[in-house]
């Protein structure tokens, strides 16, 4: 405890203090690298890694992007693999009787992320002891037969051919700190850590699977982990030639006749004993199998903004570590807007410390601002403090409605706030309309529009791979809205099959994320068109043209700029008025624009 003690003694009150049932832990939200003169400018070093795929997770480690990556061509990493998803399979099999198929013919390592989990495998083996760790692992190499269970280790542990051919992985492999636990399980700042999950499950793999002419089958268990890998955004982080296993993995599965213990342990045996049938397929299978180029070009401009964000990270944890507050904000506020773009959820855990820092200052009008960011994209009940002066007199005029609440306590500011808010509602029309602005920066600007308005709004498709590219909520009724972005599709646009059924699984995953909201379809925005004769939309899937939502988001602003001139109590009238109209509201919202069936311009 002594070396962390001495680094964190002084900066007490500007750490993260996470409380479990088992522990206290102080921590820096963010790594201050340049405080550290071995990481600072002047020092040549030299970084390697065989698993990094995009910088971001190097960039947040080191506070510095990379200017001269070598890559020389090796094969680590590279042999062959059929990687199986426990969700898959249509019998349901279970995993310890599969595992003791396994086990008649191949010897079989386990890999859990804890000790809990590995009390499931005590029929099979325990974990050793740390004392003789090293010892039972060279026997386990040596022998001919067994198991061996391998608890939260993902690297330095070699078991290359003939010493291991077979894998079950029960769980995602995850981090064993506080922060990481409340960042991704409490905040589901999934994005955050799918780079980092994405090298830990290269990292994995690697274990039994060590160069080219390495072969191997992979058992993938645990409903995260499954879900992570059925997830093409996900899949994306991976290295090539394991996106194509992954692939290649779901295609055997679908084709797979019977799925039974001894199935599963059969299909196994056929790539370990090198049958001509299995070599044949993968030879000829897996150079053609591929995740799709949207999926590779998003993931792409994704991590190259949050590589940037990571770069403003570590500025502002030096700052902070230095007593320089005013550049602690500023690197993070020169970062917020485009963060938000990339990843809602982690710019609202940026507005958490800024918050803090302002509210140290006692400038509590700012901070209670970004806790209301913060609170809007990670939870409503995030435990910050909610409510300034403007807040407590909206309740006290008796505001009800999410709408209502935001425009009456705008109002107490004066015209002044109430022209600030229409600017930035005009400022989300316009680059719904701006040609040459990115598809995700449109998105982003629905969901801030209604984040705006006082609504829980996110984006689904962009935090969890799945789901609409927005939705709005009202937090206090069943209303709700959600939107599909086409709109960088062509004019006039043609609507086919793929984004037909896109839609049709976005209302499936609605009812089945969010069934406490009474979704009544979802909204495509985009340019006018025709809907592919192959498709078959269903009645719930309505077009809206581009320009007609942004016209309905203009509307809205101008009737609240036409407030400005009024007095204090017609000014107040009106806006209460607004804030109680079902029209305002997100199933208003979704009904006056859902207006034209996409089944009604088939083709």
């Amino acid at each position: 405890m002594l070396f962390p003690t001495l680094r964190l003694s002084d900066n007490l009150g500007n750490c993260a203090i996470l409380v479990s049932s088992t522990g206290i832990e102080i921590t820096p939200p963010f790594i201050p690298t340049g405080v550290y003169g071995f990481l600072g400018q002047g020092v040549r070093r030299v970084y390697l890694s065989a698993t990094l795929e995009f910088e971001t997770d190097f960039v947040r480690g080191f506070g510095r992007r990379i200017t001269n990556q070598i890559a020389p061509d090796n094969d680590a990493g590279n042999g062959e693999r059929l990687i199986l998803l426990s969700s898959l399979f249509k019998d349901k099999p279970d995993k310890k009787e599969v595992a003791a198929e396994v086990l008649k013919k191949n010897k079989l390592l386990v890999s859990v992320p804890s000790y809990p989990k590995a009390q499931a495998w005590k029929h099979v083996g325990s974990p050793p002891a740390k004392a003789n760790f090293s010892a039972e692992l060279q026997a386990f190499r040596q022998a001919t037969s067994g198991a061996f269970i391998l608890v939260s280790r993902i690297d330095g542990i070699d078991l290359p051919q003939d010493t291991c051919r077979v894998m079950l992985i029960d769980g995602a492999p995850s981090g064993t700190s506080l922060i990481d636990q409340y960042l991704f399980q409490h905040l589901s700042l999934s994005n955050l850590f799918s780079t980092k999950m994405a090298g830990r499950i290269t990292q994995l793999l690697g274990r039994i699977n060590r160069g080219r002419s390495d072969y191997g089958a992979f058992l993938i268990n645990g409903g995260d982990l499954n879900v992570w890998l059925k997830t093409e955004r996900n899949v994306a982080l991976l290295p090539p030639l394991i996106r194509k296993q992954v692939i290649l993995g779901q295609t055997v599965q679908d084709g797979l006749e019977g799925s039974k213990p001894h199935d599963i342990a059969s299909l196994i045996s056929q790539v370990i004993s090198r049958d001509a049938g299995w070599l044949a397929f993968y030879r000829d299978t897996v150079d053609g199998l591929e995740v799709s180029e949207d999926a590779l070009r998003k993931v792409k401009e994704r991590e190259a903004q949050l590589a940037a964000s990571a770069v403003a990270e570590c500025q502002f944890m030096t700052k902070m570590w230095q007593g320089d507050i005013e550049g602690a904000r500023k690197a993070l506020l020169d970062v917020l807007d485009d963060t938000a773009t990339a990843d809602p959820k982690l710019a609202g855990w940026y507005s958490v410390w800024l918050g803090a820092t302002y509210e140290n200052a006692a400038d509590y009008e700012t901070a209670n601002a970004h806790y209301k960011k913060a609170r809007s994209r990670l939870s409503a009940w995030l435990n910050v403090p909610f409510r300034n002066d403007a807040d407590v007199k909206a309740e006290a005029d008796g505001a009800k409605t999410a709408l209502q609440k935001v425009l009456l306590a705008t109002n107490h500011h004066g015209p002044q706030a109430i022209g600030d808010l229409v600017w930035k509602l005009k400022s989300k029309a316009k680059t719904l309309l701006d040609k040459s602005t990115s598809s995700t920066a449109k998105e982003e600007a629905v969901r801030q529009y209604g984040e705006l308005l006082g609504f829980d709004a996110s984006r689904p498709d962009n935090e969890y791979g799945k789901g609409p590219d927005v939705i709005w909520t009202e937090p206090d009724t069943v209303g709700c809205v959600a939107f599909e972005l086409k709109t960088e599709k062509n004019d006039p646009a043609e609507y086919n099959k793929h984004e037909v059924g896109q839609s049709m699984n976005h209302v499936q995953w609605l009812k089945d994320n969010e069934g406490d909201k009474a979704w009544e379809g979802v909204l495509i925005v985009g340019p006018p068109g025709v809907c592919k004769s192959e498709a078959s939309p269903s009645d719930d899937i309505f077009l809206v043209e581009t320009t007609a939502l942004a016209a309905r988001m203009t509307e809205f602003a101008a009737k609240i700029d036409d407030t400005r001139g009024r007095t204090v109590m017609e000014r107040w009238t009106i806006l209460n008025e607004i804030g109680t109209l079902s029209e305002w509201q997100p199933a208003g919202w979704f009904r006056s624009l859902a207006k034209t069936p996409l089944k009604s311009l088939k083709k």
